[in-house]
């Protein structure tokens, strides 16, 4: 990246998940130019449906289950945002 030009996908907002602005980050710690090109993302659908972001609580990820797998641990996370009075936006 310092020689060249170099370019990083995400699928997604690029500043939403830590590990890109870390390395955003880094990168500019560095002395490597960074340029971000934003992309649509579930939470700027959500701001665009009226929903205000301020009153979201944690955002969970619920995976696919099958026969051997179910898991729950995203349950605690809907719960305690309910209790808050807070919106949770569940990604499939």
């Amino acid at each position: 990246a310092k020689e060249g030009n170099v370019s990083f996908l995400v699928v997604g907002d690029p500043v939403c998940a830590t590990t890109h602005s870390d390395i955003m980050l880094r990168a500019r710690e560095e002395g490597v130019k960074v340029e971000v090109v934003h992309n649509a993302s579930a939470m700027g659908a959500v701001g665009c449906c009226g929903l205000q972001l301020y009153n979201f609580g944690q955002t969970v990820s619920i995976p696919y289950f099958d026969e051997n797998w179910r898991p729950k641990s995203f349950y605690p996370k809907i719960k305690y945002n309910r209790e808050g009075g807070m919106h949770t936006l569940c990604l499939l």
